[in-house]
Order: structure tokens, then C-alpha cells, then sequence
């Protein structure tokens, strides 16, 4: 980093990081992350202003790019659908070009929030790097529909649409 950044005690990859009790994220070897204080220490040392919900940070251990994990309560989250992404590019304080990419990804009743910052040069690479660590997110036991609930939810429209075509012929 740059002269006088605090020295931040990362946590290396294999490592697993527990995303608001909604999804969990495998960092793999050659990777870094850190929660806490840790993460605000760094957050705060790279300029970025915190709100409060941020859980993590991820990067690779160049930190060529990093990803800033938030989590906030969202009742009707499971209900807003698709994941939602967005890309803006801006300039820093020091003159560097990055872009921040913002992916938005409803679970349960969380929404987490990865926003993606790289130097605009590097951005496509980064993206690359990024979707594949972000391929690993898995959702935790209790915010996964139980695998016997969507056969049952079939069955139980057949029953209903057999009980209407019952119904009608004998209406007939």
C-alpha cells in the first residue's frame, strides 16, 4: 500500500466468511479478507466513507481491486427478485481512475451488497476475478427452501387443477 496506510491484519484464504447469518463466502488460497475492526481500519485508511452495514472486505492479495461486503435488513428481499447490478467510474481524491461495480443480491430477509472497486484500466479483469469468488457464495441451511418443498408445491397445484376439471364436467 501506500506510505503511512496502517498495517491491517488480514485473514488468508481458505477461509469462510459468514455473511449476516444469510450466506456464507469461501475466500480461497491467494485471497484476503477482514471483518471488523480490521475492515474499518482499512476502509477508513482508503478513503471510503462507512454507513454502518459493512461486513467484510475481500481481495486479492495484491489488493489490485476489493470488494466491500454490506448487509442490511430487508423484509420483502426474497420477493425483489434477480440479483441487480450497476457500474459507475470515478476519480479519487489521489487522481487514480476506478470503477466501482455494485452488485445487489437479495437472500431471505438480507440483502447483501458487494461493490467492486478497481482501477478502471483493470476493471474487466477484476470483474472476472471477482465473479469467480463470487461463484462460491452459498446460502446458509436456514435460508434455503427445503428440497422437498418445491415437489410438494407441484403436486399440490396438480391436485388443484384436477379438482377443477372434476368441477366443471360435473357442472356440464
Amino acid at each position: 500500500m501506500q506510505p503511512g496506510f496502517p498495517e491491517i491484519q488480514w485473514q488468508r484464504g481458505p477461509h469462510v466468511l459468514n455473511l449476516a447469518g444469510a450466506a456464507q463466502l469461501p475466500v480461497p488460497t491467494r485471497m484476503i479478507c477482514a471483518e471488523g475492526a480490521e475492515m474499518r481500519l482499512f476502509l477508513e485508511a482508503a478513503g471510503n466513507q462507512l454507513n454502518g452495514k459493512e461486513t467484510a472486505v475481500v481481495a486479492p492479495e495484491s489488493l489490485r481491486w476489493f470488494s466491500i461486503v454490506s448487509a442490511e435488513a430487508a423484509p420483502t428481499a426474497r420477493r425483489a427478485g434477480q440479483r441487480q447490478e450497476w457500474s459507475e467510474d470515478s476519480v479519487e481524491a489521489d487522481g487514480r481512475k476506478v470503477r466501482i461495480r455494485t452488485l445487489a443480491v437479495p437472500v431471505d430477509r438480507a440483502l447483501l451488497t458487494f461493490e467492486l472497486v478497481s482501477e478502471r484500466a483493470e476493471a474487466e479483469k477484476a470483474r472476472r476475478e471477482f465473479d469467480e469468488l463470487l461463484a462460491g457464495l452459498e446460502l446458509t441451511k436456514e435460508n434455503q427452501a427445503p428440497s422437498w418443498l418445491l415437489p410438494l408445491l407441484l403436486l399440490l397445484a396438480a391436485a388443484i387443477v384436477y379438482w377443477i376439471g372434476r368441477r366443471r364436467q360435473r357442472g356440464r
